[in-house]
């Protein structure tokens, strides 16, 4: 229990000190950050993929995209955001079904059998409701990837 205190109590420091000593500007100013991305060159829509892809794991993607919006033109933010979001997804579902399909059948409780029912009846409608509802959520990847349909 203490544990996790620890590691949270520290991250807390770091940003902290990070933000009094002013090293949080160069993340948080858009010509700052669109300073970063031309000195990156061809590597900046590989890097800002490879975050968004660290955030979509931890449920946080929007603020990826967001960001994109302010760093490129609309049509290049939303192929990139529109490339992370999908590689997020299919990286999250082919290690839900491979490690957790089996581990997940004896363990799913009754309010969610009914959606697993639905969605093998209606497997388009039914993902295309979440997708629509929950954007996107690596829990619905993680459903969808145990759910035997």
């Amino acid at each position: 229990m203490r544990k996790p205190f620890l590691i949270l109590a520290a991250v807390a420091a770091l940003l902290l000190v990070a933000w009094g000593s002013g090293a949080l500007e160069a993340l948080s100013e858009p010509a700052m950050i669109q300073a970063r991305i031309v000195q990156a060159g061809l590597w900046g829509p590989f890097i800002f993929t490879g975050l968004a892809l660290g955030m979509f794991g931890l449920f946080m993607m929007a603020p990826a995209v967001w960001a994109a919006t302010a760093v490129w033109p609309l049509p290049l933010a939303f192929s990139y955001s529109f490339t992370a979001a999908l590689l997020g997804s299919v990286i999250t579902y082919a290690a839900a079904r491979k490690l957790g399909q089996d581990w997940a059948q004896d363990r799913v409780p009754a309010s969610i059998q009914r959606w697993e029912e639905r969605l093998r009846a209606h497997p388009f409608s039914t993902i295309f409701a979440l997708r629509m509802l929950l954007w996107a959520n690596p829990l619905i990847d993680m459903f969808a990837a145990v759910a035997r349909v």
